[in-house]
């Protein structure tokens, strides 16, 4: 079969226009999280610790992010790259140790230097998600997908618009924390983004 002679774009950019019913308010919160990597659990997790009440919003049908989704299995360095100082604890420590304890995760080193972890990214996904069920704080919005951000006259974000099989729906919030590895919540808000020169340590990782 060629290709040759086939195109797949179209040269003339065609629009239409929605007609979209207002979206009803599913929920009021103090805190709105978009992206449920493990930052943005841990996000939810200590908003939710010091009496927020909190939705978090994923587009996959569990949490975790890359390290799940992406099947990445090494659980970064807790110490700086020089291996001098430890600059992580909290969270990530109290999940790596679980981790361990429960079989899902194996230091790889027993030098501050150079330690960090494999992990098994389902045991990540089971933890991180009895995480989140277990808070009553805390509601979950999995299959959803964040598709547009509310701004009030002052520019503050009110509301979250989100989208899954209900429909289309809103989130509003005090605060929104934008965990969605993209800045997705910011660059939809219109809110400025940007992109680093350089690429920035990240493991291995299969996602494309």
């Amino acid at each position: 079969m060629c290709f040759d002679n086939i195109s797949f774009m179209n040269k003339t950019q065609k629009t239409v226009i929605e007609n979209i019913p207002p979206s009803p308010v599913i929920d009021a919160v103090d805190v709105c999280v978009i992206g449920g990597s493990c930052t943005g659990v841990f996000a939810a997790l200590r908003a939710s610790a010091y009496g927020a009440s909190v939705a978090i919003v994923e587009n996959n049908g569990f949490f975790g992010g890359t390290a799940t989704a992406g099947l990445v299995p090494v659980w970064h360095s807790f110490y700086s790259t020089d291996g001098e100082k430890e600059i992580i604890k909290g969270l990530s420590r109290q999940l790596l140790d679980y981790l361990i304890d429960n079989g899902n995760a194996v230091l790889n080193s027993k030098t501050s230097a150079s330690v960090f972890a494999y992990i098994n990214p389902a045991g990540l996904i089971s933890a991180l998600d009895r995480a989140i069920v277990s808070n009553r704080n805390i509601r979950p919005f999995l299959h959803t997908r964040f598709v547009a951000a509310i701004r009030d006259n002052a520019g503050r974000v009110t509301h979250a618009i989100i989208e899954d099989k209900s429909g289309r729906r809103a989130i509003e919030a005090k605060f929104f924390i934008d965990a969605s590895g993209d800045a997705d919540l910011l660059h939809r808000a219109g809110f400025e983004t940007w992109r680093p020169e350089k690429k920035l340590l990240q493991p291995h990782t299969t996602c494309a």
